[in-house]
């Protein structure tokens, strides 16, 4: 379950420096700014992909469905 801060518990925390050093490096690297999804591949459990390193699937089952983790031999 998360929690969302109200506005001014936000500002409570924000005033202090390595929290407000935090929130202004979030917003130079441009947070709102990430790009829609435009595609995806669906890969499963022992697949190689075809990226550099060419890292293998491996299925780990947890909380949600399709949690993955990929082995890099090299």
């Amino acid at each position: 379950m998360s929690r969302s801060l109200p506005p001014l518990d936000i500002l409570k925390v924000l005033w202090k420096p390595p929290s407000f050093a935090y929130f202004v490096e979030v917003v130079r690297s441009g947070v709102g700014s990430v790009p829609e999804l435009t595609a995806f591949e669906i890969f499963e459990d022992g697949d190689e992909l075809d990226v550099h390193g060419h890292p293998t699937v491996i299925h780990v089952p947890g909380h949600t469905a399709g949690p993955s983790a990929f082995y890099l031999p090299d």
